[in-house]
């Protein structure tokens, strides 16, 4: 299976699981790559419609704009960080959080309630804290 084969399997699973889940693939294997096409899937049905990636630092918000970018989609998806996501509350129709497993903190877990989303996808290489918390996480983005 290519890459883009298994990217495109993980959308078609996250569809039919409600358009809520978790994809815990190690680095490189292309967990951006798989949101750029969950992203372009719900455009297709719902254009005009609140997307909004949250990533945790300054430099994953440049580095997803410029992906955005790249495949045309930087008007259609908002970029925020984690800081200043859980200030704003909204409905938010697409939510995708990179890094997932960093917003298993009392302050960071408010982003479910305070974005109130229809669909998520959580994205992260190491989704199993020691701590646990990764429990509140998969409530949400099972």
């Amino acid at each position: 299976m290519t890459r883009t084969e298994r990217q495109e399997l993980a959308v078609s699973k996250w569809i039919k699981a409600g358009g809520r889940g978790t994809c815990a693939w190690c680095t490189g294997t292309g967990k951006t790559r798989l949101a750029i096409t969950a992203i372009k899937s719900f455009l297709t049905k719902n254009s005009g419609k609140n997307i909004k990636v949250i990533v945790p630092t300054e430099h994953l918000k440049v580095q997803w704009l410029m992906e955005l970018d790249k495949y045309g989609l930087s008007l259609d998806v908002k970029v925020e960080i984690i800081n200043s996501a859980i200030k704003t509350e909204e409905i938010v129709h697409l939510l995708i959080l990179d890094e997932s497993h960093r917003y298993g903190s009392d302050t960071f877990i408010q982003i479910f309630k305070i974005k109130h989303p229809k669909l998520i996808l959580s994205l992260s290489a190491t989704f199993h804290r020691l701590d646990g918390r990764h429990k509140i996480i998969e409530k949400y983005c099972p």
